[in-house]
């Protein structure tokens, strides 16, 4: 068989060593990517083009690990809870407004009380000092705090937390922010 022909079925992906030999003897290029798709295929990446295409309430959560602790955080629109929700856990739903979560997880996975404090501060250098509360539900132990914003802002969050081993830690972040249009 000539090097400039290629074997593969329709699922193959030419090799590095396949790209080189055909561009060399001036054959045909091998496709880089076969572009048949089912409709199966293509219904399955349907929810992740959408996650990617529409704006979101909320941000992914993230972890940070601190010293020995893992620090989950995520930042929520308050108009993303429902009416009741935001009322049982005291918070104030508004199209300028969000809240901060944050869990501290201990060297097993499991929660643990810490101390948490910190501020916001927006691209103009204006400090807003966040207040923090525990709040316990089950096993489950995280701290909420509620801010005001306004429309693509971009907020860097300063979170000083003093987990069980008395050793501070601070999870620092930024955070573009938008207003809800409803």
């Amino acid at each position: 068989m000539p090097a400039t022909q290629i074997r593969r079925s329709s699922t193959d992906f030419p090799t590095f060593l396949e790209l080189m030999r055909s561009t060399a003897s001036g054959g045909p290029r091998p496709p880089l990517i076969d572009r048949r798709f089912s409709m199966g295929q293509l219904l399955r990446l349907l929810p992740l083009i959408l996650m990617l295409a529409l704006p979101t309430a909320v941000s992914a959560e993230q972890v940070r690990r601190l010293g020995n602790w893992d620090v989950h955080y995520i930042v929520v629109r308050t108009s993303f809870l429902k009416p009741e929700i935001a009322e049982r856990n005291g918070i104030v739903r508004g199209r300028d407004r969000a809240f901060l979560n944050i869990s501290v997880l201990g060297p097993d996975g499991q929660p643990v009380a810490a101390e948490v404090a910190g501020t916001s501060r927006n691209l103009l250098e204006q400090v807003t000092t966040l207040e923090f509360r525990e709040v316990r539900e089950g096993n489950a132990r995280y701290y909420l705090a509620q801010f005001q914003h306004t429309d693509r802002d971009t907020l860097r969050f300063a979170i000083d937390i003093v987990p069980p081993d008395g050793k501070p830690q601070r999870l620092a972040f930024q955070q573009q922010m938008y207003e809800d249009d409803r």
